[in-house]
């Protein structure tokens, strides 16, 4: 899926492209988790070797500018628990809310391999702890001169953890950046469809017409074809929140779980 969204941007005729998330956050969420059984074992970022972080090399495109939004755990979770109201949070296909919940330090360590990532030809960091505007205007002094110094696609990848504010930082940049934002569409379809988050039910518990029993291949298959859709209608600059890559990444943890559950 890493190549996926390579191609779509080499094909884009945008000037400006901000994607939420891509290759880094792959390899900062897997080199960080552990689950509770290998926890103990885990072995400090910092003593990880640097080729892991290496940006891979047959990928030939990669960011200009990787944003880190470096928050606190004790801010994250309580953005977590402010947006529980609204359908937001953890579930059973989305369960890092819950990880991150459970060990603060989780958080910690994927922040600190995003940091370490390579390949890209800056990696800066940003305070997500303050408010939206004060962090906008964070992000718009690193990127605006950049957009006006390249006169060729620029890539811009939001990374942090979830509830760091990805989705509200790369609306209101696109914003002032005067870029087309295209909300992510599993949102928009869980939203016009009453969906719970994360899943494949109406808020009152009826069905969809998903087919629940292969592990949300049916609602996956869906919002690919959905996202090919509008990309290849792609013909000026956008701010894109959760590409392909989100997808697919939790189109592969699900398939794990799915199968997980069928050996039980």
């Amino acid at each position: 899926s890493n190549y996926v969204l390579e191609y779509e941007i080499a094909n884009c005729e945008e000037t400006v492209i901000i994607v939420d998330r891509w290759y880094a956050s792959t390899c900062a969420y897997t080199v960080a988790y552990r689950d509770d059984e290998s926890s103990k074992r885990v072995m400090p970022i910092t003593d990880m070797s640097n080729d892991i972080f290496k940006w891979p090399n047959d990928m030939r495109l990669r960011p200009n500018i990787l944003l880190v939004l470096q928050i606190d755990p004790v801010v994250r979770q309580k953005r977590v628990e402010d947006r529980a109201g609204t359908g937001g949070g953890a579930s059973r296909f989305n369960p890092w809310d819950d990880r991150l919940a459970k060990d603060p330090a989780l958080g910690c360590r994927i922040l600190q391999a995003l940091n370490r990532i390579e390949g890209p030809r800056e990696v800066l960091s940003i305070n997500a702890n303050l408010s939206i505007d004060e962090v906008l205007e964070q992000a718009r002094k690193i990127v605006k001169p950049a957009v006006e110094k390249f006169h060729r696609p620029l890539t811009i990848v939001v990374v942090g953890t979830h509830a760091s504010g990805k989705s509200t930082i790369g609306t209101e940049l696109a914003k002032r950046l005067g870029c087309q934002f295209d909300r992510e569409l599993g949102e928009i379809e869980r939203d016009a469809n009453s969906l719970v988050a994360g899943g494949h039910l109406h808020g009152n518990g009826s069905s969809t017409g998903f087919d629940e029993t292969n592990g949300g291949r049916d609602w996956d298959d869906f919002l690919h074809k959905k996202e090919c859709q509008r990309d290849s209608k792609c013909n000026a600059t956008r701010v894109v929140e959760t590409w392909h890559i989100g997808n697919a990444a939790w189109y592969q943890f699900r398939q794990q779980q799915s199968s997980m559950e069928n050996i039980d």
